[in-house]
């Protein structure tokens, strides 16, 4: 608990843009229930959002976006890498090359945005239905007589 409120107090806040009121999205961890970082959070006009357990897989907006599609690159510059070098295995001297190739192809502005829309976080207030919706369609009208 105590890390969790160190890292709020010396980094984030430290080093978070002037503008307010900020956005930080947590996961349902417990060491983020802390009131000392909740009060310091009031103070300095951050809202604090904690996702619902299980559901950070289409709720967090990176999971939903970079860190997908750099799933997909990783595996194409793998298989690249390996079609290129018969009979080679990927080892640590090219592993770093490799994961910035993905890495670039990943991140960028276009899709750290769409995964905010995607999660429904891209506009305030904080619009969670985008994302339940997804999760939990509902059905069309009911036949039942």
């Amino acid at each position: 608990m105590e890390l969790f409120k160190g890292w709020f107090h010396d980094h984030f806040l430290k080093h978070a843009v002037s503008a307010r009121p900020l956005l930080l999205l947590l996961d349902g961890h417990s060491t983020h229930y802390n009131p000392d970082v909740i009060r310091l959070a009031k103070q300095n006009d951050v809202i604090i959002i904690t996702l619902v357990p299980h559901t950070t897989h289409e709720m967090q907006p990176l999971d939903t976006s970079v860190f997908a599609l750099l799933k997909g690159h990783w595996r194409d510059v793998c298989h690249e890498f390996l079609q290129s070098n018969p009979g080679k295995v990927i080892s640590k001297y090219q592993f770093s090359s490799l994961l910035s190739k993905a890495w670039f192809k990943s991140l960028n502005p276009t899709n750290i945005i769409n995964g905010f829309k995607y999660s429904g976080i891209h506009v305030y207030p904080f619009n969670p239905e985008v994302a339940l919706e997804r999760i939990y369609p509902t059905s069309g009208p009911s036949n039942a007589a």
